[in-house]
């Protein structure tokens, strides 16, 4: 769902800007600027971390620090702290990702963004597994830094067009 709220935003700024073009010759946003993606990215990313520290932060009001039997290596507060950063880095990452396929209209791009947020959220769900907090937190680990190489790869590639 949330990959095509991502979407739906991009057309809606992509429709904004054109409209806003024919009226003026001002540049009011554009989505396929590197700030403008930026600036998405990290929105959808804060988003996802309230959504996600939403019911943490309530049960962080209780007495005492909270450890359950799912995660006995470090405290509920801390595994939802990490991951809700990770998810937030890997949010801001799937916006470069998503913005590229986009742009060039590539189906295919589209759908390893979708891939790339389904397997993040399925690493997130093996914290309900025994000890799977470790396993999640290696798995979606391992998905933001290989889904930050690509977007790394994708970005230098753009800086080389724009400077030749």
């Amino acid at each position: 769902m949330q990959e095509f709220g991502r979407y739906a935003y991009y057309a809606f700024c992509s429709a904004a800007e054109r409209r806003v073009r024919k009226l003026t010759s001002q540049k009011l946003f554009h989505p396929d600027s590197f700030d403008s993606i930026l600036a998405s990215g990290l929105g959808f990313g804060f988003a996802s971390a309230l959504v996600q520290l939403g019911r943490p932060l309530e049960l962080a009001l209780g007495p005492g620090s909270s450890y359950t039997s799912t995660c006995r290596a470090f405290s509920f507060q801390l595994n939802s702290a990490i991951h809700t950063s990770v998810m937030a880095m890997l949010n801001l990452i799937l916006m470069v990702l998503a913005v590229e396929g986009y742009k060039r209209r590539s189906r295919l791009r589209v759908a390893a963004v979708f891939l790339i947020h389904l397997l993040a959220s399925t690493a997130t769900s093996l914290n309900s597994l025994q000890d799977g907090c470790l396993i999640s937190l290696c798995l979606l680990t391992a998905v933001t830094l290989l889904a930050g190489v690509w977007a790394g790869k994708q970005l230098g590639r753009e800086l080389r067009e724009v400077g030749t």
